[in-house]
């Protein structure tokens, strides 16, 4: 006999699956310039069948089946076949490794990102949060460091692409063995 999960479970539970479904998403139609209408119409799908979920099964193995599902139909609406991954294998090959590889909730992607700021350079560390939490405005950072705001630009630039990098490859592999 089946359980079904409360409501707030299984919004719980399929929340904490969103990033891995986005990543496989973005994986099944690469290039599509419109992820967010595919990930709002993945999360309707998700709510409509949430009744054949099995409590205890692999959430994302069954988040992943809906959502290949979903951006099938989604594209032959729109006549986007062409944009769709229909390789049976790749597919299940792309969700086995983002089954593994993905990290389970936000707290692991923020432990993640915490543990990559603590790999910067103070300065750098110091710039990056200056500019994305405390909000600061570049021109005055760039008085203060003697830097013109193109030069700290692209600074910012260059660091968040080497955190996004880093951070890339930290979620993939896990954390670094000490």
């Amino acid at each position: 006999m089946s359980t079904t999960p409360s409501n707030e479970d299984f919004i719980q539970a399929v929340t904490a699956e969103l990033p891995a479904v986005r990543a496989f998403v973005t994986a099944l139609m690469p290039g599509h310039s419109n992820v967010e209408e595919l990930m709002k119409r993945t999360s309707l799908t998700f709510w409509r069948e949430r009744g054949g979920y099995e409590p205890g099964s692999d959430l994302r193995a069954w988040a992943f089946c809906w959502a290949k599902w979903t951006l099938r139909t989604y594209a032959k609406q729109k006549h986007y076949s062409s944009w769709v991954l229909e390789d049976e294998n790749l597919t299940r090959l792309i969700a086995n490794r983002l089954r593994d590889r993905m990290p389970a909730s936000a707290d692991a992607t923020q432990a993640a990102l915490d543990q990559c700021l603590e790999n910067l350079r103070p300065m750098e560390r110091e710039m990056l949060l200056g500019r994305y939490v405390l909000q600061q405005a570049a021109p005055r950072r760039g008085r203060r460091r003697d830097a013109e705001a193109g030069t700290l630009k692209v600074t910012l630039l260059r660091l968040r692409a080497a955190l996004r990098s880093a951070l890339s490859e930290r979620l993939l592999t896990g954390p670094a063995k000490a």
